[in-house]
């Protein structure tokens, strides 16, 4: 499918955001498998919370919802917020596996969905402004482990955890971890690609620009919808996988 990168996140023309419900018969049809690449956020889109901002809600420093409102303002970096909130963050690894165990759970349609992306070998890699710690633990107890990510990192203790940021290229200085580079790189490889993002939040923001379609939820969608950013609101995978097949002329399984 050959694809202009600004088709999918045009403004309608009297003004009014463009939502469509994955029912639409509006989502592209006849994708190309080859050419089609997914990139995925984590926290809150493919888990049914934010872990990071669940740990914080508990664990982190009294005035953090201060200090991601300074990155909101863009009065800091995201790369600044992370180690910020997390350097007096008092949990070992093991606490904090079982605390997240306990609290976070994946979205009830993710594994349907990746046995049907992979069925079909589709790319698909997840985009995170999270640590690959946490991805690759929960992806594990859910015997997910594997999924190429992209994410930060963070090595956890008592006396607090030490962020170590993505060493991918970043195209500004703001995200910790740069996911428009991620999809940049892929673009710069394949230049026929299909990009579709799916995400529910802040650090998705920029990289939705790079998409064709995008399926948000959460702030995102209402960030997509104020911008009058072409979008489809899903709630969970099942919706995005029943779309998808549609998109790509296959029935439902």
């Amino acid at each position: 499918m050959a694809v202009v990168h600004t088709q999918a996140n045009s403004e309608s023309s009297n003004g009014d955001a463009i939502v469509f419900g994955l029912s639409s018969h509006l989502i592209p049809q006849n994708l190309n498998p080859s050419t089609t690449h997914i990139f995925c956020d984590f926290d809150g889109t493919i888990t049914d919370k934010d872990s990071l901002k669940w740990l914080l809600k508990r664990f982190g420093p009294k005035n953090w919802l201060e200090i991601e409102r300074q990155l909101s303002d863009g009065i800091v970096s995201e790369r600044d917020v992370l180690k910020m909130l997390f350097e007096h963050m008092s949990l070992d690894w093991d606490e904090a596996k079982k605390i997240l165990s306990d609290a976070v759970s994946l979205d009830p349609g993710f594994r349907a969905f990746m046995g049907w992306a992979m069925s079909r070998s589709l790319y698909f890699k997840i985009l995170s402004g999270g640590f690959t710690e946490v991805i690759d633990f929960l992806l594990d107890r859910d015997g997910m482990l594997g999924l190429p990510r992209v994410a930060n990192h963070v090595r956890a203790s008592r006396s607090g955890w030490a962020v170590s940021v993505s060493d991918t290229p970043r195209l500004c200085e703001l995200c910790s971890h740069c996911k428009s580079w991620s999809i940049q790189k892929k673009l710069l490889e394949q230049p026929d690609s299909t990009i579709i993002y799916i995400g529910d939040g802040l650090s998705d923001v920029c990289a939705i620009h790079l998409a064709d379609i995008i399926f948000a939820k959460g702030s995102l969608a209402d960030y997509c919808h104020d911008k009058n950013i072409r979008h489809f609101r899903f709630s969970t995978f099942f919706e995005i996988k029943s779309a998808l097949e549609v998109a790509f002329n296959q029935p439902q399984e």
